[in-house]
């Protein structure tokens, strides 16, 4: 059965990056993420996969019409089986940067889901 998985990426001033750093996920979830606190106004997420080919998107972006409260979907496509890493940046209203997690995150299979 897919499952949606969380991560939480939150800001206060000077650390950011996501809850939880390395997230477990299988063919068919969907993983969210969402701005969770953060001390900057109308901040909003971009989220870059390295490696794309298990995933529905390579880049996500809070787009011009959409709050930074919003959480950002990528679906995980069947057979996803390599740990992959991605990047955070925190943007401005205006999409200009404010600052990246240094280490970003990973999703990596979950074995007990379902691959298919």
């Amino acid at each position: 059965m897919p499952k949606d998985r969380s991560v939480t990426l939150n800001y206060d001033g000077s650390a950011f990056g996501p809850v939880p750093a390395s997230v477990k996920a299988a063919g068919n979830d969907r993983i969210l993420f969402q701005l969770g606190a953060s001390s900057v106004a109308n901040a909003k997420l971009r989220i870059t996969i390295q490696d794309d080919r298990h995933f529905s998107a390579k880049v996500l972006q809070h787009g011009p019409g959409q709050n930074g409260k919003d959480p950002l979907r990528v679906n995980v496509k069947s057979g996803f089986d390599t740990k992959t890493a991605y990047k955070c940046e925190l943007l401005d209203a205006n999409g200009k940067l404010i600052t990246a997690s240094g280490a970003g995150g990973e999703i990596e299979p979950d074995q007990g889901g379902p691959t298919t």
